[in-house]
């Protein structure tokens, strides 16, 4: 699929919901225009732990699994159907959607099935250690899409729900190095906003969270990203490598970047020959 750019929102579930939305133009060249979370926390700086709007306040009644699924419903759905305009005209709504299934994913798959849609994506994260095969290593089997450093696996004899798989690692170095390009050259990820203290918190988040070690094996170089020793949030951070990771499934890659997809072959059957 080649698209002049893509818009992408990203959501990862727990005790709230935490959101962050891009619009992603080809060679990588990306732009943060909303983030936040679900219930809104109404101030600039926050954590987890001190978070006073919860999904709980907000569904009264419901248990730890309703109340996650009440709230996935409402932002995916409300997201979903809402458009930005872009400044040269013309709209752009969400296209594609990752929802980290880590935590609950049997609400996430019921999410989808009730307000997700075919843009909502299931996903999980693969912190691929250096000594580990590389996904452009992996076998591809029957049923499977491999794209750059993610695949769709084929999950019809398991017990596991349709998701994407993605290698963390790279795909967070990817994010690091997007942030590290001067604004305005291509392949640069850059945020709204005049001040750079109107994103203190997104900076604790994306700067401050983790930090990564050098390791090597396999032939090849990996960044291994871990938690700081505090275990700061995180969550903005994952949601914006979701986002990344999105992009490249809806087919925006940098030059050099493997943006064809390996889809599954049709197996043929005497039926479909005898229809012909």
């Amino acid at each position: 699929m080649e698209l002049e750019s893509a818009f992408i929102g990203g959501i990862i579930s727990g005790p709230e919901v935490n959101r962050r939305d891009c619009v992603w133009e080809r060679e990588f060249t990306g732009y943060v225009i909303d983030y936040g979370t679900f219930p809104d926390q109404k101030r600039s700086f926050f954590s987890l732990q001190d978070a006073k709007n919860t999904l709980g306040r907000a569904y009264r009644g419901a248990g730890v699994e309703g109340a996650i699924q009440a709230g996935l419903e409402e932002l995916v759905g409300k997201y979903l159907e809402k458009s930005w305009q872009r400044a040269g005209g013309g709209v752009l709504r969400i296209e594609k959607m990752l929802v980290d299934m880590g935590y609950k994913p049997g609400i996430v798959a019921n999410v989808k099935h009730k307000a997700g849609g075919a843009a909502m994506v299931l996903s999980k994260g693969m912190g691929i250690r250096a000594g580990g095969r590389p996904m452009t290593a992996y076998r591809r089997h029957p049923g499977e899409i491999h794209g750059h450093n993610w695949y769709f696996p084929n999950v019809s004899k398991s017990s596991e729900f349709a998701h994407v798989a993605f290698d963390a690692n790279y795909w967070k170095s990817f994010l690091h190095a997007r942030l590290s390009i001067a604004p305005g050259d291509a392949g640069a990820l850059t945020l709204f906003g005049k001040t750079s203290g109107e994103h203190s918190l997104f900076s604790h988040h994306i700067a401050g969270s983790e930090t990564w070690t050098l390791t090597h094996g396999q032939g090849r170089d990996v960044q291994e990203w871990k938690p700081n020793p505090a275990r700061p949030d995180n969550h903005w951070f994952d949601c914006l490598v979701g986002c990344a990771v999105a992009a490249s499934v809806c087919g925006v890659a940098l030059p050099g970047m493997e943006a064809k997809l390996r889809r599954p072959r049709k197996k043929y059957t005497q039926d479909d020959f005898n229809r012909r």
